[in-house]
């Protein structure tokens, strides 16, 4: 799957249905987590996703790999510079499990508004998506 400027990416990581299956919550919020690292802001940038989604607290991985004190440095760039949309807390086996055999989904969004919101700002209240598709 070839990931393209506009694209929502959403990762499934299994860590929300690992956490319902054993009936716990414990370390879910907060804890240690599958995730993006910090170095792969260089590749988000790069490819200037319009979003990204994940089934765990924060997308980003944890522990995170900084110094004492740093806490979410990812989100500190992803959000407040990069301007990116995330989306966390995410339950994802229903959808992977209506597409089996596909490596992705590609959904087609119409954004409405500001068309190039990912440029250093938060799109702001007046932009709005439309999925128009799904391939």
């Amino acid at each position: 799957m070839t990931v393209k400027r506009g694209d929502y990416v959403i990762v499934r990581t299994g860590q929300m249905e690992r956490c319902l299956k054993a009936g716990s919550w414990d370390g879910y919020p907060g804890g240690d987590a599958p995730g993006f690292a910090f170095e792969t802001l260089e590749w988000v940038a790069r490819t200037e996703l319009a979003a990204l989604a994940s089934d765990t607290w924060g997308c980003e991985v944890r522990p995170n790999n900084t110094e004492g004190g740093i806490n979410q440095p990812w989100h500190w760039i992803t959000i407040p510079i990069m301007g990116m949309t995330m989306g966390e807390i995410f339950y994802l086996k229903d959808l992977a499990e209506d597409w089996p055999g596909r490596q992705g989904l590609r959904v087609h969004v119409r954004r409405a508004g500001d068309p190039d919101h990912r440029r250093g700002r938060l799109a702001d209240q007046s932009t709005r998506d439309q999925v128009t598709g799904v391939t």
